[in-house]
């Protein structure tokens, strides 16, 4: 199984439709989340798999915000669950805590009903219908269960969180990063926060553990806006230069690269790219072939039998 390292990710785009009516206590309401269009998805059919939930709605206001459109009873968001299957009528409410899927919520305000969450969807594909049930004013605890949302190939997913001002790991694994020389944040990502490094000193630093010593099939991928400038503009690197995402494809600060060293090198390299603007950079290995990606195109897949060396910290950031 491809080990992985994510560190802002976008995995589906949802829609909603029809919403259904209950009375009283308990979950009152659900709603259906369908996957609209081909492009959303991957080729092909994915099983168990994240699906990202990325809305704002008056319905997700809290009822003390928005008394007559807000449906969400707890500050926090915690009355509100998703399930793969259509939840049962249980007298005149919904049975969906029998069913609920595992769930991260990453971003949530109650005064204005925006909401940035994963669930971990059985299937995914066009056309698939998912569910979501809320406004039970009894509950009071968390429903989550991040580490499940994320599976066990899962070595550390990073969502830098504006509201927490954390890089912190979603995985069981709990990789979770040190901010280092004045990292700044709260500054705006591709879906909820992200990390603005000065591309002097400051980095995310994950302490060397052997979740992240990966000697072969892997995959790394992150969201990232280049500044402009910069010698050697490291995105993530294992322990300078064991396995990287990097803007330094033949020492040029604009063109990205995946790089896999050890016994056997492995140094897929792109294009230029754009100042200013997002990117997705993923690189692949399956134990034949790296592939590098950018904005999910895939631009070099060299092969290559590689055994990473091990050892050394992981680092998030501009060196």
């Amino acid at each position: 199984m491809s080990k992985r390292f994510y560190i802002a990710l976008v995995f589906g785009l949802c829609l909603f439709s029809v919403q259904t009516y209950k009375t009283e206590a308990a979950y009152k309401y659900y709603r259906t989340i369908t996957v609209t269009s081909t492009l959303t998805v991957a080729s092909g059919t994915q099983s168990n798999f994240p699906v990202l939930f990325n809305t704002s709605s008056t319905w997700l206001m809290t009822s003390s915000t928005d008394s007559v459109n807000g449906r969400i009873q707890n500050v926090k968001g915690l009355d509100l669950v998703f399930t793969t299957s259509t939840p049962a009528a249980s007298g005149s409410n919904w049975d969906c805590s029998s069913i609920k899927a595992p769930h991260e919520i990453e971003r949530y305000t109650s005064s204005t009903g925006e909401m940035v969450a994963w669930f971990l969807g059985s299937t995914m594909a066009a056309s698939q219908v998912y569910y979501v049930c809320y406004d039970d004013p009894t509950i009071t605890t968390t429903q989550e269960a991040s580490s499940t949302v994320w599976d066990s190939g899962a070595k550390g997913i990073w969502h830098h969180n504006t509201l927490n001002n954390t890089s912190t790991d979603s995985t069981s694994n709990k990789n979770n990063g040190a901010l280092t020389n004045g990292v700044a944040t709260s500054t705006s990502g591709v879906i909820d926060g992200s990390l603005n490094f000065d591309g002097v000193n400051d980095y995310v630093a994950i302490t060397s553990n052997s979740t992240i010593d990966l000697t072969g099939n892997l995959t790394a991928s992150a969201w990232f806006k280049w500044g402009g400038g910069g010698t050697r503009n490291y995105i993530l690197d294992k322990n300078t230069n064991k396995y990287h995402l990097s803007l330094n494809g033949g020492g040029l600060n604009n063109i990205p690269q995946f790089a896999l060293v050890g016994t056997g090198n492995c140094v897929p390299v792109g294009s230029a790219i754009s100042a200013g603007v997002w990117h997705l950079i993923t690189g692949t290995y399956d134990g034949i072939t790296c592939k590098l990606y950018v904005d999910g195109v895939l631009v070099a897949n060299p092969n290559a039998t590689v055994t990473i060396t091990t050892g050394g910290n992981l680092i998030i950031g501009c060196l």
